[in-house]
């Protein structure tokens, strides 16, 4: 919740207690320097889709797979876009 502006984190569980536990810990704030050792443990793998699916051109510039082909501009790619 501290990376994002727009975070709607999932609580549950199958008890009363559970679900008082997952509401306090809504309260703990990490730290720049416990989230970068966090972050540091192992690299982050988005898995399926995202990596199957390649990058969106608009955004890197860059196609693999129109780069095999023919040579093609991106002249939306680095701007700013909002979902």
């Amino acid at each position: 919740m501290s990376k994002a502006g727009n975070v709607f984190p999932l609580i549950g569980g199958r008890r009363v207690e559970h679900l008082k536990d997952n509401i306090q810990a809504l309260s703990i704030k990490l730290t720049q320097e416990q989230i970068k050792y966090l972050e540091s443990v192992k690299p982050f793998n988005p898995g399926l889709p995202h990596t199957f699916i390649p990058a969106d051109p608009n955004v890197t510039g860059s196609s693999f797979l129109i780069a095999r082909t023919n040579a093609i501009k991106f002249p939306n790619a680095q701007k700013p876009t909002s979902l």
